[in-house]
């Protein structure tokens, strides 16, 4: 199975040419999906080798930190050529070739493999009006002369975008000008993800760090998770004009592999990152402050379409600055998540409520009416591991004789326990 080859215009001149309008780095981008991964082709630059001036072009496989480059060139805005490894010129298409021309004819024992021009029509593949070359493969006995179809039947070659399908399993394809996608619509990769910031940089104990990220894509991009590659500990804010999401990442958010994140960002759209509160040993006591840090953290992306990659992508940033230790004695944090009886109880006007977690968690703890109403929120915020009292007070509720309950989620975690309320 071939891959799609693009092949695009380079000319020296300003001349009013379609092509040559296209043809600058981050236009002219063709992507598609084959056997399962999708690829994407587009200028990144050009370059001179033998006096010779050559598009460079760009392949990323999704899913994969993968890529290659590849250099090509047009002649007269008809003739193109693809740089070999070798440094030669291997002709590649001519597009002053008329309907009948043989591009290649291979025999082997008994059967000639035969490809030639079949049909050229102008159409809109994408959105320009374009001319496509139709290349038919067909193969011959030649002891009887009859002929026989091979697969692909068809390859297409576009005079404004070049080599177009070649695969059994080539689909959906697109390209991009000018920042907007033509075609299939499914691109999202590493280089759509964008941080507005090389890297992040907090000054002091009291400061905090925040860039954007921005999906220049056409696709909405899910946020699964977060990893930081030390053992650092930092309370992190997600915001846009529709929401804020606060938590508190160390070493994974969220840390269990079935949840996500879920923070979905639309195309053309972005998220405001800030860190703050960097704890240098989120485990451990040590009387340094304002203790340097450097650290990587690795989002962890997926696309939110029918065409799913075949793994995650991911986009990765490096934190620096300095931090403080953490004031925690050496004990033994709870080994389960647990919520226990509120006391007193019954109660009026006052009680207590405690509860445990075993790891850091979101917590929530609110208080419901019989009806299931919500009557109070007790605790909403990300929790270090440990035990936690919260004091109940009822002067400000309003509340009737009778039965209440509250509910503790942390996590997946949810237990609910039953207080009377006696006035």
């Amino acid at each position: 199975m071939k891959n799609a080859i693009i092949s695009f215009v380079l000319l020296v001149s300003i001349a009013a040419n379609g092509q040559t309008l296209l043809l600058k780095p981050g236009n002219a981008a063709q992507y598609w999906y084959e056997g399962g991964i999708y690829r994407k082709k587009e200028v990144v630059g050009y370059s001179e080798f033998d006096g010779k001036s050559y598009i460079r072009l760009k392949t990323i496989y999704a899913g994969s930190p993968s890529y290659t480059y590849s250099y090509e060139r047009i002649v007269g805005d008809t003739i193109h050529y693809i740089r070999l490894a070798n440094g030669n010129d291997s002709l590649s298409f001519n597009f002053n070739w008329k309907v009948g021309k043989i591009l290649r004819k291979d025999t082997i024992g008994n059967r000639t493999h035969l490809q030639f021009i079949d049909s050229i029509k102008k159409t809109q593949t994408f959105t320009f009006d374009d001319t496509i070359y139709s290349l038919k493969n067909i193969t011959i006995d030649i002891h009887t002369g009859d002929t026989s179809n091979v697969i692909p039947l068809y390859e297409y070659y576009s005079k404004l975008f070049g080599k177009l399908t070649s695969g059994l399993w080539t689909i959906m394809q697109g390209v991009r000008i000018n920042g907007i996608n033509y075609g299939g619509n499914f691109l999202g990769y590493q280089d759509e993800v964008i941080f507005t910031k090389d890297s992040l940089y907090v000054l002091s104990l009291i400061d905090s760090a925040s860039c954007w990220i921005k999906n220049i894509s056409n696709v909405n991009l899910i946020l699964d998770s977060i990893t930081t590659h030390n053992p650092y500990g930092y309370r992190v804010i997600f915001s846009n004009h529709l929401f804020n999401k606060y938590f508190y990442l160390y070493g994974r958010y969220p840390n269990h592999l079935l949840d996500t994140l879920k923070i979905i960002i639309t195309p053309s759209d972005s998220v405001k990152l800030l860190i703050y509160d960097v704890d240098l040993c989120p485990i451990c006591r040590e009387d340094i402050t304002n203790k340097y840090f450097n650290d990587t953290l690795t989002f962890i992306f997926r696309l939110m379409n029918e065409y799913p990659y075949q793994n995650n992508f991911y986009s990765k940033i490096q934190i620096s600055g300095f931090g403080r230790s953490s004031d925690i004695d050496d004990k033994i944090y709870p080994k389960e998540l647990k919520l226990y009886q509120n006391y007193p109880n019954p109660f009026n006007p006052v009680t207590n409520i405690k509860y445990q977690i075993p790891k850091s968690s979101y917590v929530t703890l609110k208080v419901f009416d019989v009806l299931g109403r919500e009557i109070a929120t007790l605790v909403d915020e990300e929790k270090l591991a440990g035990e936690y009292e919260i004091r109940l007070t009822t002067n400000d509720l309003r509340l009737t004789s009778g039965v209440y309950f509250y509910q503790l989620k942390a996590g997946s975690y949810i237990e609910t326990k039953k207080m009377i309320y006696l006035r």
